[in-house]
């Protein structure tokens, strides 16, 4: 009997690893992350701009996944920040682009949050914008 139980035991175990020599011979396929994104900067500063004068700057996305990228919002952390995107999902292999515009309003230094609400496993990302604003009335530039 306990022959026969070892017999069928060796037998088990001969079945298992031929199985296993058998998927090492097979492709395995490796997938990109569902949702990758590469952006062309995090974080972008104006340097010093005259007070009361606008200016922009846009943060362009590539979809480097293997699934659409959806932006389902974007807001900022204040209302002389404003940015502006398409909802339309960026298909992998594509970029979108948003378009920050800040007002120039106050003075002194700044920085602003933009917060992207997406389809990825993180579900947000944020974008920094930063700058100084001066009285161009008191501030002289140097002339070379």
């Amino acid at each position: 009997m306990k022959i026969k139980s070892l017999f069928i035991f060796v037998l088990v175990i001969i079945f298992f690893r031929f199985e296993c020599i058998e998927c090492l011979g097979q492709d395995v396929k490796t997938s990109a992350p569902a949702h990758s994104l590469k952006f062309s900067e995090i974080d972008h500063n104006f340097g010093d701009i005259p007070a009361g004068q606008s200016v922009s700057c846009e943060f362009i996305i590539e979809n480097t996944g293997n699934k659409p990228y959806i932006i389902n919002d974007v807001t900022a952390s204040c209302g002389c920040t404003k940015p502006e995107y398409s909802p339309a999902p960026v298909l992998p292999g594509k970029t979108t682009k948003i378009t920050v515009v800040f007002n120039g309003q106050g003075m002194g230094a700044f920085s602003k949050t933009i917060t992207i609400y997406d389809n990825s496993a993180q579900k947000y990302h944020q974008l920094f914008v930063s700058g100084n604003l001066y009285d161009p009335n008191t501030r002289k530039h140097d002339v070379e």
